[in-house]
């Protein structure tokens, strides 16, 4: 699926590379448009190969016009990688958090909400805040997931490359209705700013629907804890979380 929205673009990826400053809290900054990674115009490569590809899968014709059927369909594909993205970060990168927590994920800062989406020595790193927790200590706590890399590469090239791109397609498409907002789970055939619970649940779902036990985010979440509790409570009762081997 990444490869055929990227239109065979394979660029080189290398997150030890990428600066984020975990500081900066000003609106739109995020790694994706820090100054030193150079990423903001790095989907212009994928717009030249879309729109110079060969044959049928060429977005635009020879008046050098956006060919709509087509830039919808390459819309509609982008809304099947993000239920897609869903699904296997929400799989692998550790205990599920809620509904609530991961529809909201942004990857920006935003005038109402700090980021969630960050890279710290080479990982893609999704922090969330526990509102429950939050309310019952009166305190402040922050749940940080990692995102594996087998996952992470495909997400990045989402955020980097794919993400603009379908962007600039709405935007040229029906400018009224391309409103650019920082959540990163979002669909472009959705009148909603993010996921809703139901999209959430449906993504899952669906890559699970060939299991014995097909799941939604809250039977997952309620297996996952299940799990943990009977299986992985004594591994890490004696852990020392500081030891630098762990590092």
């Amino acid at each position: 699926m990444v490869k055929h929205l990227m239109y065979g673009l394979e660029p080189s990826i290398n997150l030890d590379q990428i600066h984020d400053n975990l500081a900066n809290w000003n609106v739109g900054y995020s790694f994706m448009t820090d100054e030193h990674n150079n990423l903001q115009k790095a989907f212009h490569a994928l717009r030249t190969a879309a729109t110079s590809a060969e044959g049928s899968r060429c977005l635009m014709n020879r008046k050098f016009q956006y060919r709509v059927r087509r830039c919808q369909d390459y819309l509609r594909h982008v809304d099947i990688l993000v239920q897609r993205l869903y699904g296997a970060v929400h799989l692998t990168f550790g205990l599920p958090g809620r509904g609530t927590e991961i529809n909201l994920v942004t990857w920006a800062n935003t005038r109402e909400h700090i980021r969630n989406i960050y890279v710290r020595h080479g990982t893609i790193l999704i922090m969330t805040d526990n509102s429950k927790l939050k309310a019952s200590t009166g305190k402040p706590f922050w749940v940080v997931r990692a995102v594996p890399k087998c996952v992470a590469r495909p997400l990045f090239l989402y955020l980097a490359y794919i993400r603009p791109f379908a962007d600039s397609l709405q935007k040229a498409l029906t400018p009224e209705d391309a409103e650019r907002n920082a959540y990163l789970y979002v669909s472009y055939h959705s009148s909603r700013k993010h996921f809703s619970a139901t999209d959430g649940s449906s993504a899952l779902f669906s890559l699970t629907d060939t299991s014995s036990m097909p799941m939604k985010i809250g039977i997952y979440r309620q297996a996952s804890i299940a799990i943990g509790k009977k299986h992985v409570e004594n591994t890490v009762k004696n852990l020392n979380p500081w030891e630098p081997s762990l590092w």
